[in-house]
């Protein structure tokens, strides 16, 4: 008994497990050369004394990690021409690889899972599974894990940290998150149907959906019919948005057009799945420094290989929730 509990100490230690509120969170160096041994890459340390980093090429069959981050609101912004543009302000909070998944043997592609967690979390609010899986990554607790699908060339070890730099300017990403809940509705709100006549021979059911059904056979209303219901809370994917800018300092992305979801929310970040890519991501990741300098795209400017960063635009920080 007394060695197992030698064991269990010792491990405990180890990782920085805490039993209390008041115990503060250990957390291991994440900034340290690492070797993915399922994807043979050496990704290089901060310090960066000597080290030789192997990584894969960019293709258009590549397909990296996306990250989490939080919508913090809309704002407008305005090109040279004057015409005004909608985007929307994410923030990516301390966004890390917590996992590797092998694929599965019946799996149709070989895709690996790659688990990324975002957002922090008092460690006496997790559970000890969890604390371990946390530590075991070398991260602090977060509040939100998701998996992304990524292939065998894009894989990235545990620990490292995602940052907004992951994208750049002018590259199209799509965006997943729970849409706006709005209650239950009727037929007219939720599906845009146009009602029963409203004068003559209707008595109060204007908006009501009329007949929803046949005649004795198949006696019955078909599975996904069109009707009353709740409306909203669910999960939706905006396509191909582009990516305004890019603020590596403050981990702040701006997209131009709209992002399901209100102020605060979680979402997806991920390489478009539709769209072509006329910008090279960095690949797999960025792991450079963030540099102090913001970069700003106008789509004037827009150039058939790469956008150009525009730096005389009017900057407006202001963001409007």
């Amino acid at each position: 008994m007394d060695v197992v509990r030698r064991v269990s100490l010792a491990l405990r230690a180890k990782v920085g497990l805490c039993h209390g509120r008041g115990t503060p969170w250990n957390l291991r160096s994440t900034r340290s050369t690492v070797i993915s041994s399922s994807a043979g890459m050496m990704f290089p340390s901060a310090s960066g004394e000597g080290e030789t980093s192997t990584v894969a090429r960019w293709t258009a069959e590549s397909r990296r990690v996306g990250l989490l981050a939080r919508k913090v609101g809309m704002m407008n912004s305005w090109e040279a021409d004057g015409t005004r543009v909608t985007l929307t302000v994410l923030c990516v909070d301390r966004c890390h690889v917590l996992q590797v998944k092998e694929p599965h043997p019946q799996q149709r592609r070989p895709w690996y899972g790659v688990q990324v967690g975002a957002g922090p979390k008092r460690p006496y609010q997790v559970a000890k599974p969890q604390r371990y899986h946390f530590a075991k990554a070398g991260v602090e607790p977060k509040q939100k894990v998701v998996e992304f699908q990524v292939t065998p060339d894009a894989l990235l070890p545990p620990g490292t940290e995602l940052r907004a730099t992951h994208f750049v300017v002018g590259q199209k990403v799509d965006v997943t998150g729970t849409s706006i809940g709005k209650g239950f509705q009727g037929p007219m709100k939720r599906w845009g149907f146009g009602g029963l006549p409203a004068s003559h021979g209707v008595s109060k059911a204007h908006r009501s959906h009329g007949s929803t059904g046949q005649r004795s056979q198949p006696g019955k209303i078909f599975k996904g019919k069109k009707m009353a219901g709740q409306m909203g809370r669910k999960r939706v994917t905006v396509q191909s948005l582009n990516i305004w800018k890019v603020d590596g300092p403050r981990n702040l992305l701006w997209l131009k057009g709209h992002v399901p979801g209100h102020s605060g929310n979680w979402v997806r970040v991920f390489d478009a799945t539709r769209a072509r890519q006329v910008v090279t991501p960095p690949f797999p990741t960025c792991l450079s420094e963030p540099q102090p300098n913001v970069q700003d795209y106008v789509e004037s400017e827009w150039l058939s290989a790469r956008p150009t960063v525009a730096s005389t635009k009017p900057q407006d920080n202001n963001v409007n929730g």
